[in-house]
C-alpha cells in the first residue's frame, strides 16, 4: 500500500514519516510532495491508496486537490492535516471525501488511528473488488450454459415459452420480433474420425468451439444462434433468421 504526504513544508512531511508506524498499517512506500499540483503528478504516476494532505499550499491548495480527487480519484483515502480549526475547512474536507482532520502539531495517536481506519478501508475496498472480479468472472464462464440450457428448453419445449424468450432477450440480444426462423444441426458423430480422435477425451471443449465458432458468424450480424443442444449431447444447434 502507498501513502502520498503533501505538504509546503518538508520539517512537516518528516515529522509526519517519524511518527506514522507504517509498517503496522501495511503501507510499504511513502512519497512526498510540496503542493496540491506535485500531488497531482505524483497520484497520476504511483496511485497511492492514501493522500495526507495539508490545507493551506501554494500553486494548488488541499481544497483544490480535494476537489481534484473527488472528480478523479474518488477511491483514495484523504486525511487531512492542518494548522487551521477552521469550520469552513472541516465542512470541505468532509464534503469531498476526507475521512479525518487532523490539527498540528501531529499527535502520533491520532495520525495512527486515521491510518489504521484508512487503511482498513483500502482493504475492505480491495476486497470487495476481488470478490466481485471473481463473480464476474465465473458469471462469464457459466454464460455460455446458460444460454444452452435456455435455448435447448425452448426447443424441446421445457419450462415456460415466453419467460424463455424473454430471458434471451434481456441476456443475449435476441430481436423481439422474429418473422421466420430456421434450423441446422451439426452432428459430432459425423465430423471426420481425425478430428474426433483429437477430441476423444475433450467432448465438452468440442461442443463450445463448434458453438463458438458459429455464434461469432451468426450474432455478429444478429442473424441467430448456435448451442449445444443439452436433449442430444452430440448436436450443434444453428437457429436461424432474417
Amino acid at each position: 500500500m502507498k501513502v502520498l504526504i503533501v505538504d509546503d513544508e518538508k520539517h512537516v512531511r518528516e515529522a509526519i514519516k517519524l511518527l506514522g508506524e507504517w509498517e503496522r498499517h501495511g503501507i510499504t512506500d511513502i512519497l512526498e510532495a510540496a503542493d496540491g499540483k506535485s500531488a497531482t503528478e505524483m497520484i497520476e504516476e504511483h496511485a497511492p491508496q492514501i493522500v495526507m494532505t495539508d490545507m493551506r499550499m501554494p500553486r494548488m491548495d488541499g481544497t483544490q486537490l480535494m476537489e481534484w480527487l473527488s472528480g478523479s480519484h474518488s477511491g483514495i483515502k484523504t486525511i487531512i492535516i492542518s494548522g487551521y480549526d477552521d469550520f469552513d475547512l472541516v465542512r470541505h474536507a468532509i464534503r469531498h471525501g476526507g475521512m479525518d482532520y487532523i490539527l498540528k502539531p501531529v499527535d502520533p495517536a491520532a495520525l495512527n488511528e486515521a491510518l489504521a481506519k484508512a487503511a482498513a478501508a483500502c482493504r475492505e475496498e480491495e476486497l470487495k473488488r476481488r470478490q466481485s472480479s471473481r463473480q464476474s468472472i465465473e458469471m462469464n464462464r457459466m454464460r455460455p450454459h446458460y444460454a444452452d440450457k435456455l435455448l435447448s428448453d425452448l426447443i424441446g419445449g421445457h419450462g415456460r415459452r415466453e419467460e424463455i424468450l424473454q430471458q434471451l432477450r434481456e441476456e443475449y440480444g435476441l430481436p423481439e420480433q422474429i418473422d421466420r426462423c430456421a434450423a441446422a444441426v451439426i452432428s459430432t458423430a459425423q465430423l471426420d474420425d481425425e478430428l474426433l480422435e483429437k477430441f476423444a477425451r475433450m467432448k465438452q471443449l468440442l461442443y463450445f468451439t463448434l458453438t463458438n465458432i458459429g455464434n461469432e458468424l451468426l450474432s455478429a450480424k444478429r442473424k441467430g444462434f448456435a448451442f449445444h443442444h443439452l436433449a442430444n449431447p452430440e448436436e450443434i444447434v444453428l437457429l436461424l433468421w432474417g
